[in-house]
C-alpha cells in the first residue's frame, strides 16, 4: 500500500503566489525584487544620511490624523516585534508627505537624548529583506519591511542620496511604483495569516498530527485580519498613493487575495484531511475504522483496501498502529531541502563529483550531528567563547545591521545623552 502527500510547505508557498496573482503581473515581481535589492545594496549610503535627515526633517508633536493606539496596531501589523514596539511608540514617528517632515512625540523634545532615540528608531526601520516568491515564509516579512521604511520617510532619504551623487546602487529603487506598493501592501496584511501557517510548518511539519490545532490557528489569524481597524488600512493605503484608492479599497483587495489563498489551501491541504485515506488519521482512529467498515460506498483505493483487510480478519490494532505511524509522518520536504545549500557548495568546489558521490556526501553531512559526542570540557561558556573568537576573525562587512548595532553599543557604553547626534543637537 502506498499513500502519498504533497509537500505542504511547497503548497503553501504556491498558495501565496496564486493568491497574489490578482495584484502581481510579472513585471511587478521583478520591479519589487530589484527595488528591495537596490535598497539593500545602497543601505550604507542611506544610513549615512540618517543624522542629517533627523536634524532637518523632524518636527515635535505635530498633530496627526491617527491615534496612538492605531499607530501601535499599525506597527504590529508591519512586523515590529513586541520587544521593539515600546521604543517605537515612545518616538511615535509619523511621516507627513505633504510637508516632507517626520513628526515625533513632543515628549522627546525635553529629553537630551531625544534626537538620538529618533535616529535609532529610523535606523531600525531602514532594514530590508530580499524578496522572492519561492522562499518559504518570506513574502510577508519582505513586504512589511519595505512598507514600514516608507512610513518614516524613505523616499526623502533616497532623494538626499541622489542629490549628493552617491546613488550608484540605488537607481533600481525607482522601479518601486504604485503597482509595486499595492503588491507590497497586500503582501504585508492580506498574506499574513497564510504565512503564519507556513511558519508553523517550519516549526513542526507533522501536519496530520497537528491538523486540528493548525486549522484553529489559521481561523484565528484570518479573523484577526478581518478585524484590522479602518485607520490601519488607510495608513497603508496612503503609502500606495493610487488615485481614488483608500483604506476600504485596500481592504477589499487584500481580503480577496486572502480568500483566494484559503480556497487553494482547502483544495490542496485541509480539504484532503476530510477525505479518505487521510480522514482515518484524524480524531479517534478506532472510531474512524469502525465507520469505515460500516461504509459500503468507499471508492478511494487505499481506504477500500484497508476496509477489505479489516473485514477479512486483520486485527484492528495492527491497522491502528500503521495509521498512528502515518499520522506522525512529516508532511514537507524540509529535511531534504536542508541538503540543498551544502550540496551547492560541494558542487561548486568539486566539479567532478557525480550524482551518487554528491548524494552520499550530503547524507553524511546530515547524519553527522547524530554521532557527535560532546566532550566533558565542551561547556556552554567554552562554545560561546569559541564562536566569539571565530566571529572576531571574520572580515566584517559594513551593513545596515552593523551600523545599527554600533550605534546601540555606543549609546549603552557612553550614555544616550552624550551620543554624537545628541551632542550636535545640543550645540
Amino acid at each position: 500500500m502506498c499513500i502519498t502527500w504533497k509537500c505542504s510547505s511547497h503548497v503553501t508557498s504556491n498558495v501565496i503566489k496564486w493568491a497574489l496573482d490578482t495584484v502581481s503581473p510579472e513585471q511587478v515581481l521583478d520591479d519589487l525584487a530589484i527595488g528591495i535589492l537596490a535598497l539593500i545594496n545602497a543601505s550604507e549610503e542611506i544610513l549615512k544620511k540618517v543624522d542629517e535627515f533627523v536634524l532637518t526633517r523632524v518636527v515635535w508633536g505635530q498633530s496627526a490624523t491617527t491615534s496612538v493606539d492605531t499607530r501601535s496596531a499599525l506597527w504590529r501589523w508591519l512586523g515590529v516585534p513586541e520587544l521593539m514596539l515600546p521604543i517605537v511608540m515612545e518616538v511615535n514617528p509619523i511621516w507627513l508627505p505633504s510637508e516632507s517632515k517626520l513628526s515625533v512625540s513632543g515628549e522627546l523634545q525635553r529629553n537630551a537624548g531625544g534626537l538620538a532615540k529618533v535616529s535609532s528608531v529610523v535606523t531600525y526601520m531602514l532594514s530590508w529583506r530580499r524578496f522572492s516568491l519561492t522562499r518559504w515564509a518570506g513574502v510577508t516579512s519582505s513586504c512589511q519591511r519595505l512598507i514600514r521604511s516608507l512610513m518614516i520617510g524613505l523616499d526623502y532619504l533616497c532623494k538626499m542620496v541622489f542629490k549628493d551623487g552617491n546613488a550608484y546602487n540605488l537607481p533600481g529603487f525607482k522601479r518601486v511604483g504604485h503597482a509595486v506598493l499595492l503588491f507590497a501592501a497586500v503582501g504585508s496584511l492580506g498574506m499574513w495569516a497564510i504565512e503564519r501557517f507556513a511558519l508553523e510548518l517550519l516549526e513542526d511539519d507533522r501536519l496530520l498530527l497537528r491538523a486540528s490545532s493548525l486549522r484553529n490557528k489559521l481561523e484565528k489569524d484570518v479573523s484577526s485580519t478581518k478585524l484590522i481597524v479602518a485607520d490601519v488600512w488607510s495608513a497603508v493605503a496612503e503609502i500606495v498613493d493610487l488615485p481614488g484608492f483608500d483604506g476600504s479599497a485596500l481592504r477589499d483587495v487584500s481580503m480577496h487575495s486572502l480568500f483566494v489563498g484559503l480556497g487553494y489551501m482547502h483544495m490542496h491541504i485541509s480539504g484532503l484531511l476530510d477525505e479518505y485515506p487521510f480522514k482515518l488519521t484524524q480524531g479517534s482512529i478506532d472510531d474512524q475504522l469502525e465507520a469505515l467498515q460500516a461504509d459500503e460506498g468507499v471508492q478511494e483505493f487505499n481506504a477500500a483496501r484497508i476496509r477489505t483487510a479489516l473485514l477479512c480478519g486483520v486485527p484492528q490494532a495492527e491497522v491502528v498502529r500503521a495509521l498512528l505511524l502515518l499520522r506522525d509522518a512529516p508532511c514537507t520536504t524540509g529535511l531534504h531541502e536542508k541538503a540543498h545549500k551544502p550540496g551547492a557548495l560541494l558542487h561548486r568546489q568539486h566539479k567532478l563529483y557525480g550524482p551518487a558521490l554528491l548524494c552520499a556526501r550530503l547524507v553524511v553531512l546530515q547524519v553527522a550531528p547524530l554521532f557527535n559526542e560532546a566532550k566533558v570540557s565542551d561547556t556552554t561558556e567554552a562554545r560561546l567563547r569559541l564562536r566569539l573568537e571565530k566571529a572576531k576573525a571574520k572580515t566584517v562587512h559594513y551593513t545596515a545591521r552593523n551600523h545599527y548595532c554600533k550605534r546601540l553599543i555606543s549609546e549603552l557604553t557612553q550614555g544616550v545623552g552624550v551620543s554624537s547626534l545628541g551632542a550636535h543637537a545640543l550645540q
